[in-house]
């Protein structure tokens, strides 16, 4: 058996030993230090943000489409319209417009985001 090279078992055990202990520090870390927690709130902040942004995106389409530079009354745009421009920016969006003549708000919610609530108004300026 002389002359042959290769890996003794014992240091097969030590290189074992050492992954398991850095495995354990691994996990450790990973769990007690919150990472999946801190994931957790950026997927929500991020659906947030992008429920924020597609209601300014139905806000400025329909800003858009409603401009008239002749047009001097004040009417309020049609909720479904609204609701429509909203779903074609975020499926499964429902929005809640609420208001008169002279103040509109939108509150806008989607599952695994918290509601987000925009004043309007500018939707029903001429």
């Amino acid at each position: 058996m002389k002359g042959q090279k290769g890996i003794t078992l014992v240091a097969l055990v030590i290189t074992i030993i050492v992954m398991l202990i850095l495995a354990g520090v691994t996990i450790s870390i990973i769990v007690n230090g919150g990472l999946f927690n801190q994931a957790n709130n950026a997927v929500t902040t991020t659906k947030n943000y992008t429920l924020a942004e597609a209601v300014n995106l139905a806000i400025a389409d329909l800003t858009a489409e409603r401009y008239d530079p002749t047009n001097t009354s004040y009417t309020t745009p049609d909720t479904s319209a609204f609701q429509a421009k909203l779903n074609s920016y975020i499926d499964g969006a429902t929005a809640t417009v609420t208001g008169d003549e002279t103040t509109l708000s939108v509150t806008v919610t989607q599952k695994g985001a918290t509601s987000v609530t925009k004043d309007i108004s500018s939707l029903i300026a001429p």
